[in-house]
């Protein structure tokens, strides 16, 4: 899924300064839009079905998986979070609901502020998995603080088979279009490579998502309001019926951790101002909930378990 809608003023998708580049903004002055001709777009949607003679189609499911609420989400009109100009990486656990085997995902993120993803199987923290912290006490070629493409690269290596999905930084996710006549050009979101492993997954597994923060363009916007979808289409496994419609997963994380490479700017386990999957919460999750959402009134009772050597309720 690609962002290459710019049609109403003053939201992310939009210019802000009579600037080019790909990390600057742009806008168009009254007069220009005055003069700009009118223009007509369509979509045209086919849906081809398997022909009979190529064998029985294969029943798929839908993972729709989203981004830590936050106290900016709550009063966005679509749900973003913030993650203004500044170059990071966060980093968030998701619960498969079901089994499943993997055959295709994608990402959807404003790609003026994408800077790639890894989702990793395992209940992971970036100094966990990495050796980074504040102090870079993990380097990459020498003694200087990583980069966040050097993070990006240590994820991988020290993930290894973990590594259930990656972008390839090499594919460019976004295009500059040289400006015309007829009111187009600027930066463009482009879908870029993001690729998994063949992977079949469990009921209740945890997988742990990376995503990274990188200022491309529109470097004035901050706040910037981002989505960070991981989606993907899986065989189910273990239904009652190979006909069963479980429609789509949709799962989200309950808290998230964060660091800005080059600063003392590392946490772990920030509770959401949201919990998106109330059915497995930390112990911190749990205090959380029950701290800010008094209203729902009594809670109830959890017993502790392990996963990947992690508690939960």
């Amino acid at each position: 899924q690609i962002n290459d809608v710019r049609f109403c003023a003053g939201n992310e998708m939009t210019g802000s300064q009579q600037k080019q580049g790909p990390s600057q903004s742009t806008v168009w002055s009254e007069a220009a839009v005055a003069a700009a001709p009118e223009f007509e777009w369509y979509v045209r949607v086919i849906f081809k079905l398997k022909p009979r003679s190529e064998g029985e189609c294969t029943q798929v499911t839908k993972l729709v998986t989203v981004w830590p609420m936050t106290k900016f989400t709550r009063t966005h009109p679509y749900t973003c979070y913030d993650v203004g100009n500044a170059e990071r990486v966060q980093w968030w656990r998701i619960r498969m609901k079901r089994a499943g085997r993997l055959i295709g995902a994608w990402v959807h993120s404003h790609r003026a502020r994408y800077g790639g993803m890894v989702v990793v199987a395992g209940v992971h923290q970036l100094a966990d998995l990495t050796g980074i912290d504040s102090a870079c006490s993990a380097t990459v070629g020498g003694t200087e603080c990583p980069s966040l493409a050097q993070v990006h690269q240590l994820l991988v290596e020290k993930g290894g088979d973990k590594v259930i999905c990656s972008d390839n930084p090499a594919v460019q996710w976004w295009e500059e279009l040289p400006f015309a006549g007829d009111g187009s050009g600027g930066n463009y979101s482009r879908a870029g490579e993001f690729s998994c492993k063949p992977y079949t997954f469990h009921k209740d597994e945890m997988v742990t998502v990376f995503s990274f923060d990188k200022p491309m363009w529109f470097l004035d916007a901050n706040p910037f309001p981002q989505h960070t979808m991981w989606f993907a289409y899986y065989v189910p496994i273990g239904l009652p019926s190979d006909r069963e419609d479980v429609g789509a997963d949709r799962n989200g994380p309950n808290s998230f951790g964060f660091w800005e490479p080059g600063t003392a700017a590392y946490k772990e386990d920030i509770p959401g101002e949201g919990m998106w999957d109330a059915e497995i919460l930390t112990p911190q999750e749990y205090a959380a909930r029950k701290r800010t959402r008094p209203e729902e009134g009594t809670w109830r009772t959890y017993e502790l378990t392990v996963i990947d050597g992690r508690e939960f309720f």
